[in-house]
């Protein structure tokens, strides 16, 4: 298993940015998983496969027109996918009190 951070906005609305994502090696990938590659130019991403190449590729995509390989589709082999996605922690946003909590009202 690895666990893998998401930057960027490039799969968003269905990942957001700082979402956490736990993948599992798997010998069999689809289309529209959501994959970890290791790319040779851009380092490990998170993307969703879009398709197969001849050459033994995969060809992959964002779910928005935020990203990096937005430009075109990006690909790598096959063995350069380190796993498929399981499942997703979303990064919690607290939200600041205007307030301190117990604060006398001002007079």
């Amino acid at each position: 298993m690895k666990i893998a951070r998401v930057y960027g906005r490039s799969l968003e609305p269905a990942i957001r940015e700082g979402t956490f994502a736990v993948f599992r090696r798997k010998r069999e990938v689809r289309r529209g998983d959501i994959v970890l590659v290791r790319h040779p130019e851009l380092g490990k991403l998170v993307k969703k496969v879009a398709t197969f190449t001849l050459k033994g590729r995969v060809a992959l995509h964002g779910m928005s027109e935020h990203g990096a390989t937005g430009e075109g589709q990006a690909s790598v082999p096959r063995r350069d996918v380190l796993g498929t996605m399981m499942f997703r922690i979303p990064l919690l946003r607290w939200r600041k009190h205007r307030e301190p909590i117990n604060a006398a009202p001002a007079e």
